[in-house]
């Protein structure tokens, strides 16, 4: 029965890509055409404007004259692209004096277009930007990636967190488990990327399967952060762990071990087949454990390949509520866990995000862009993430339980 609920996901998926898949991609695709046509607009419309974390079509709107098999040709010929990425691309054609108007109309769901009252507009007047028309409705501008089915009329984009905000990097993986880079490495990239802090959190003993450390790792860890912060790192490193939460919902090392981090992320990675009772359960417990402070990507699931385990949302939003425990948000594209739709309630519920890449490598640092992507879209709010605080409010928070 499971490997047929799988079979159903995987054809359901197909023809359809993570946000970060067609990223680069389509800022090569908006370059070359601005090479090639330089007097003419382009830009991307539909759900790569918009910053859904699925993709189905990669479109881009253009006043370019020449054929669109022309357009397909060009980008075929000038940029490595895989056959089923050019599938996703699609290029519509405009007038340079209806360029603002598609341009707005296409990046837009229907029910956002019918409560600014878009259909009023004169499609026959030419704007010079998005902003003039949302003037000329007497409305506020609202950015694309906000152009959905949610009203967010009281919504205050500047209150938003936004990628500049985030100060410290959390959830990183190193050479002493299953990462790629040693911990000076990720601190040095850190520093370079403008961070102030580094929280490294590699697996714990029960990760076979990614080289979990056994204690005596850990204490041999623990020295290396010290001599690294002592001879001066450019970024503070903070001692963490992603422990595994065990089936019973415990932590994966004693009291003793644990007591010894400055930081631990409790996440399920095995067992993962339970019903919605088992799942939520077995996270309360880890949630209840005095040591956890954030909880790692609570639904388990890998968007496109893996659905997560079913979870009372609300139950485990709760609880991390009367726990002071964090949630992470995920940011590694393929998971986007916790989703951005539970934002609103984990707010509600006076309960922080801490928007996380999961790094393995120097290169997964820049996913923190996807999480801040996914969490705008769910209307986190600077006040509830964890990690804008500095360096001198983060060591404030951790000395708090």
């Amino acid at each position: 029965k499971s490997l047929e609920k799988q079979l159903e996901y995987f054809l359901a998926s197909k023809g359809k890509f993570l946000f970060a898949q067609l990223d680069d991609l389509s800022e090569k695709i908006l370059d070359l055409l601005f090479d090639f046509y330089p007097d003419d607009l382009h830009d991307l419309v539909g759900e790569m404007r918009q910053s859904q974390i699925i993709i189905q079509s990669l479109e881009i709107l253009t006043t370019a004259e020449e054929e669109v098999e022309s357009l397909m040709q060009l980008i075929q010929e000038n940029i490595e692209i895989q056959e089923q990425e050019m599938g996703a691309v699609h290029i519509r054609q405009t007038e340079p004096e209806s360029f603002y108007y598609d341009l707005l109309r296409l990046s837009s769901n229907d029910s956002f277009l019918d409560r600014i009252n878009f259909k009023k507009l004169d499609s026959n007047i030419e704007y010079h930007s998005e902003k003039e028309i949302f003037d000329k409705l007497g409305q506020k501008f609202v950015s694309a990636e906000f152009r959905d089915d949610i009203d967010r009329e009281s919504m205050k984009e500047e209150d938003l967190i936004a990628f500049d905000d985030i100060k410290g990097v959390i959830h990183t993986h190193t050479t002493y488990s299953d990462g790629l880079q040693s911990i000076k490495d990720m601190a040095l990239a850190s520093y370079e990327l403008g961070y102030e802090y580094l929280v490294v959190t590699d697996h714990s003993k029960s990760a076979f399967y990614a080289n979990g450390m056994q204690p005596e790792r850990v204490v041999q860890q623990w020295e290396e952060i010290d001599a690294l912060n002592h001879s001066g790192s450019p970024v503070k490193i903070y001692k963490g762990i992603e422990s595994d939460i065990l089936s019973d919902g415990s932590l994966d090392y004693n009291s003793d071990v644990l007591k010894g981090f400055d930081l631990v992320i409790a996440s399920v990675h095995s067992n993962l087949k339970m019903d919605k009772e088992k799942a939520t359960k077995r996270l309360i417990t880890a949630i209840e454990n005095p040591y956890t402070r954030i909880l790692g990507h609570p639904s388990g699931r890998l968007l496109l390949s893996r659905k997560g385990y079913p979870i009372d949302y609300k139950k485990l939003i709760d609880a991390c509520a009367a726990n002071g425990v964090v949630i992470e948000l995920n940011a590694n594209p393929q998971r986007l866990d916790i989703d951005y739709q539970w934002i609103e309630y984990i707010m509600k519920k006076n309960v922080s995000i801490s928007v996380n890449p999961d790094a393995h490598s120097v290169k997964g640092i820049h996913d923190i862009k996807y999480g801040v992507l996914a969490a705008r879209k769910g209307g986190l709010l600077k006040d509830f993430c964890l990690n804008i605080k500095t360096k001198q409010e983060f060591d404030h928070w951790l000395s708090e339980k």
